[in-house]
């Protein structure tokens, strides 16, 4: 679907309105602000998405006929929050191993035993031993 086709739908639409049009500092992140003007609901739809899918199911998503498509999938995994449509295919293997739970090196057969880690030194232990010395 063109973008002119999208704002003359909402134009046209009784319940929708467009609120404004946003431009994001990264590239493929712009987004339109839609407001349902029965409801109040308001939507941010990126314009790829715009691109991707026909009205029909962009005014049914907006109307409430139809649930949602998840646009913008954004996990934290390294510190900070990113979006996974940015990542690199070896990156997402990563977030659906950690999501199955499943932290095993593949093509490997090692049966790593973990020991337990030393009991950790009280500081008067610590200080009656530099004392000692």
């Amino acid at each position: 679907m063109k973008l002119e086709d999208f704002l003359s739908g909402i134009q046209s639409h009784d319940q929708l309105s467009c609120a404004g049009v946003v431009s994001a500092d990264q590239p493929g992140d712009d987004f339109l602000l839609v407001t349902g003007r029965t409801t109040g609901a308001r939507f941010k739809v990126l314009v790829t998405t715009i691109l991707d899918q026909p009205w029909a199911v962009l005014e049914g998503i907006l109307t409430g006929k139809r649930n949602a498509i998840v646009m913008d999938h954004v996990t934290r995994i390294v510190g900070y929050y990113s979006k996974v449509r940015n990542w690199n295919k070896s990156k997402v293997g990563e977030l659906h191993d950690r999501q199955a739970g499943n932290y095993r090196v593949s093509g490997t057969d090692w049966d790593v035993d973990e020991e337990p880690l030393p009991a950790p030194v009280r500081a008067t232990e610590s200080a009656a031993a530099c004392a000692a010395v």
